[in-house]
């Protein structure tokens, strides 16, 4: 009875070492793979984005009338679909050699849509219209497209501006769009060339120091200016008579048998 007994529990002692063994040799089962995160996508950029650079660090320089002088680069895009927003920082050139107690920074921001191009600004020193909000650009992009807009003036007040697309052509392979904006109660004006690839590329506005009138503005020094002085032009009566006289003898010259 005592051998049966030590023999039962040998054995059982036995099938314990061995489902022992057994499960240290089978293989841990392998934790889940990790999935890989979803590479992101850039958007795709919206229509009036084709008006401005895509690469941050891109860098404008701007001179004009009475020597004036400005920078700004791209410091960052940010593209939300449907939305791209660039931020823009500069400075003006001190003309005064160190003089000037005025802020000098220039800080854009653009924001291209589908169907609209515009500019928010911060720059009291630079050669640019005194609206901290306006909108550069509308759908469709034709010559003769004109849009009614309140643009925001520094001291938060709406101005309503007529603004009509003036000129669509091309320069070196790349569309420009002449821009005009327009105060209908002061007759004040502004002009933009906006350039493919490359933002604002030439600006005008009308002064009007005292009864005097002239335009005043800025280029990009790669550019080629396309636009002329209109106030000038209205404003000399000579130039008005040379005018008249070519054409009378342009006239005359084609009623010669």
């Amino acid at each position: 009875m005592k051998k049966t007994l030590c023999f039962i529990i040998l054995s059982g002692f036995a099938l314990m070492l061995c489902a022992c063994a057994w499960q240290s040799a089978s293989p841990s089962p392998s934790p889940a793979a990790t999935a890989a995160p979803a590479p992101t996508q850039e958007s795709d950029p919206p229509a009036m984005a084709r008006f401005l650079p895509t690469q941050e660090g891109y860098r404008w320089a701007y001179s004009g009338f009475a020597q004036y002088a400005h920078t700004m680069t791209i410091t960052r895009i940010e593209k939300a679909p449907g939305q791209w927003q660039w931020q823009v920082r500069g400075e003006v050139a001190d003309a005064s050699a160190g003089e000037t107690e005025s802020e000098l920074a220039v800080e854009l921001r653009y924001t291209a849509t589908e169907n609209t191009l515009t500019q928010e600004s911060m720059a009291p020193m630079m050669m640019d219209s005194g609206y901290e909000k306006l909108e550069l650009l509308r759908a469709p992009v034709k010559e003769g497209a004109s849009w009614q807009q309140d643009a925001q003036s520094a001291d938060g007040k709406a101005v309503p501006l007529t603004c009509t697309i003036e000129k669509v052509g091309a320069v070196e392979e790349k569309e420009y769009v002449i821009v005009r904006y327009e105060d209908p109660s002061s007759g004040y004006y502004e002009r933009r060339v906006l350039l493919e690839g490359a933002g604002l590329a030439e600006f005008s506005r009308l002064a009007m120091p005292g009864e005097g009138q002239f335009t005043m503005g800025f280029c990009k020094t790669d550019f080629s200016p396309l636009l002329k002085d209109e106030a000038a032009d209205a404003a000399d009566p000579a130039k008005d008579k040379a005018q008249d006289a070519e054409k009378k003898s342009q006239d005359a010259v084609q009623k010669l048998p």
